[in-house]
């Protein structure tokens, strides 16, 4: 029976989509039905609605919170699902997949990851999008429960979830992923809980793969690599794959086999391919004649491991949604009638994993601010709702062959190497060391360099999407403490101005109060309050390699007792235990060589990984920070005796440094041997002392080195 015979024995229905348990549980009901859903994206989709001759359309109401799907169990090769994507020329293409192919890739995943019944999870993604679609498939399978959350993704939230025992599971694309990584501290008592977490619809490199097993330490995390034609293809147990399987996008299981065309193209075969492709009107068979469905992605195999290469053709993958670079080129030489002078490709991003990238010569004459703005509102329209991911690149002459070709890697080479010499967000962050320089630097991060970031600004008036509000949301606190209602209306002078009380604002930005924090003076417990006293030394004595001799150990474990006894009420009952601490004290540094007051902030897992000559006079170290011999960190100014550092998690500091100041060094940050560190410095970030030089003797015939 071929295709065509299919589709017409079959009845369709246009389901509007909605990411709601109402919608999940309608396509659910009318794959029941045996009817073949189409999502559309309205009511009135003009282009999905002729192509298919849809006449039954149903229209789902909003809502998340807690269900638990219903899967019909239906092996056949009946089509269950035709779902429209953008091709790699901008043309839509009905994707046609049956209900075989559906269950197939269930069944994959529950062999790779072990899901039961027990499972509770958390969708971060649409369901109404490949990937969400298919964890409401597996939870049914084994029925299990999801929760759709009602304001969209929330760091805050899941961390409370998981530690209250709500939730054990986890689906988010790695732009989420990332905001998680940022933020890290939400889970530090409750990332033990998580047991199972998929990663999907981008690329993640293996060292965030390997932050992400540090943050969920017993959870089954596992990647996946497909397109709507072929749902997760390849699957990677992230939390079990070696150093040399970490990068990869993992291996074929069940029927499913991929292979590499000569040209380097991936190649994909097995039961859980679409059955075909419905493009303008006409049904074509999707693998070929030797059942290879041959993709535009590009990659590699070791011992049986896919290795994903880029794209052969030039489709932005924009958190997780993809948009033809070619089709964006096209819409903007028609808008605006150009003829030359600009080009469209994808760039790397941080958070969104890939973004548009406008290049535009001297030849063309549209400026800058329209072409972005237009950019913007095409990627709206195709799906691609991030803000902040279209880049404008001005140059005098885009770099093209002999046949005009524009040379797409060597345009982004450019582009990078003027990122390389961009000083806009470096003036700001070393503007000053007020919130509201700090808060303009946040900003300015999130927003990107085509967007002029201002005093009087708010988020809202930014234009800022979802995922923004909640990566600047987090980072903001970190800076005033706990955010207003309504901090996205407000403008980014008030919320630098101090620490501000919002309990009686009435939404009017003119009734702020000032409030002044007051200066730690070390009159409370300070040790990390989500793990008891014996718990935390236990934990330092693992940190130190469980080694009775080492003097880091001893210092920290003198700092905790330092802050232990502060929870003792009574002065006078706690005397003896302040005697104590300040004997200890002496000892540790008169014998370890080694001053940490009670009054720094200490954070989990912090390794003094060598003894000697270190002052660590920080504000405040965070979890997992390694500090070497012979480090100072304190004051700047014997005059300025209370602006301290403040070394945010991860920091790794090497022998000899010295950081000074009112300063922040960023999380997962490398500061290099004899470095010295007086500005702030951002995340992920490696500081090097000067190199050193070597100056020939009178001679000529030996140097020194100084």
């Amino acid at each position: 029976m071929n295709l065509e015979s299919i589709l017409n024995r079959q009845k369709l229905v246009g389901i509007v989509t909605r990411n709601s348990v109402s919608y999940i549980n309608s396509i659910f009901k009318a794959f029941d039905e045996g009817l073949a859903v189409v999502p559309l994206r309205n009511r009135l989709d003009e282009e999905r609605v002729t192509a298919t001759g849809l006449k039954n359309i149903i229209e789902v109401e909003p809502g998340g919170g807690w269900f638990a799907p219903q899967f019909p169990n239906n092996q056949s090769d009946a089509i269950a699902l035709i779902s429209f994507t953008s091709g790699t020329e901008g043309a839509p293409k009905g994707v046609l997949l049956s209900f075989r192919a559906l269950n197939d890739t269930v069944q994959r995943l529950l062999q790779v990851c072990a899901v039961d019944s027990s499972i509770s999870e958390y969708i971060c993604v649409p369901v109404y999008h490949s990937f969400g679609f298919g964890r409401c498939r597996l939870i049914a399978q084994v029925g299990g429960k999801a929760f759709l959350p009602e304001g969209g993704f929330d760091p805050k939230q899941i961390a409370k979830m998981l530690a209250n025992g709500e939730i054990n599971s986890l689906s988010a694309v790695p732009s989420m992923l990332r905001v998680l990584l940022e933020n890290r501290e939400l889970f530090a008592s409750s990332g033990g809980s998580l047991r199972w977490l998929e990663i999907g619809s981008q690329p993640m490199s293996a060292e965030e793969k390997l932050a992400l097993r540090d943050l969920f330490p017993q959870a089954a995390i596992v990647q996946h690599y497909g397109l709507t034609e072929a749902s997760r293809t390849t699957l990677l147990r992230i939390d079990q794959a070696s150093s040399v399987e970490l990068p990869s996008v993992g291996k074929a299981y069940g029927s499913t086999d991929v292979s590499l065309s000569g040209n380097g193209k991936i190649l994909i075969k097995g039961s859980h391919l679409a059955s075909g492709l419905l493009i303008k009107g006409t049904l074509q068979p999707l693998p070929g004649e030797d059942g290879w469905f041959e993709t535009n992605d590009l990659g590699r195999m070791e011992n049986g491991y896919l290795f994903f290469e880029g794209r052969a053709d030039n489709v932005i993958n924009c958190a997780g949604q993809k948009i033809s670079a070619e089709l964006i080129e096209e819409l903007l030489r028609k808008r605006f009638d150009i003829a030359s002078g600009i080009a469209v490709t994808r760039i790397e991003d941080a958070i969104y994993g890939e973004a548009i990238l406008v290049a535009k010569d001297s030849t063309c004459s549209t400026g800058a601010d329209v072409l972005r703005d237009a950019t913007q509102e095409i990627a709206k329209a195709n799906g691609v709702h991030a803000s902040g991911v279209v880049k404008i690149f001005e140059c005098k002459k885009l770099p093209a062959t002999d046949t005009g070709k524009v040379q797409h890697r060597l345009l982004r080479d450019l582009y990078n190497d003027l990122l390389a010499s961009e000083s806009h967000t470096d003036s700001l962050q070393n503007g000053g060391d007020s919130d509201l320089q700090k808060l303009l630097f946040l900003y300015q991060r999130v927003a990107g360099n085509g967007v002029v970031v201002r005093e009087d600004d708010d988020f809202d008036g930014l234009g800022l999407d979802s995922i923004s509000a909640v990566r600047l949301g987090m980072e903001v606190e970190k800076v005033i403490g706990s955010l207003p209602r309504d901090w996205r209306k407000t403008p980014i002078r008030y919320l630098g101005d101090g620490k501000l009380n919002f309990s009686d604002r009435n939404n009017n930005v003119d009734s702020l109060q000032r409030v002044v924090a007051p200066q730690e003076k070390g009159t409370t417990n300070e040790n990390p309050s989500d793990i008891g006293f014996w718990s935390l030394i236990k934990e330092d004595f693992r940190t130190h390699e469980s080694d009775w001799f080492s003097q880091g150990f001893w210092a920290v474990a003198n700092h905790r007792f330092g802050n232990w006894r502060m929870g003792i009420q009574s002065k006078i009952a706690r005397a003896p235990m302040t005697i104590i601490y300040r004997f200890h004290r002496k000892l540790v540094q008169i014998f370890c060589g080694i001053k940490l007051d009670y009054t720094v902030r200490l954070g989990r897992r912090v390794k003094l990984e060598h003894f000697g000559g270190m002052i660590l006079g920080a504000k405040s170290i965070g979890d997992d920070v390694v500090i070497r011999q012979n480090t100072t960190i304190g004051v700047r100014d014997l005059s300025d005796l209370v602006n301290k550092p403040v070394i945010e998690q991860g920091v790794n500091i090497g022998t000899g440094a010295v950081i000074v100041g009112n300063i922040t060094v960023g999380r997962y940050s490398v500061i290099g041997p004899n470095a010295v560190v007086d500005k702030n410095i951002p995340p992920f970030s490696y500081v090097s002392a000067a190199a050193s030089i070597i100056v020939p003797s009178d001679d000529g015939q030996q140097g020194q080195l100084s």
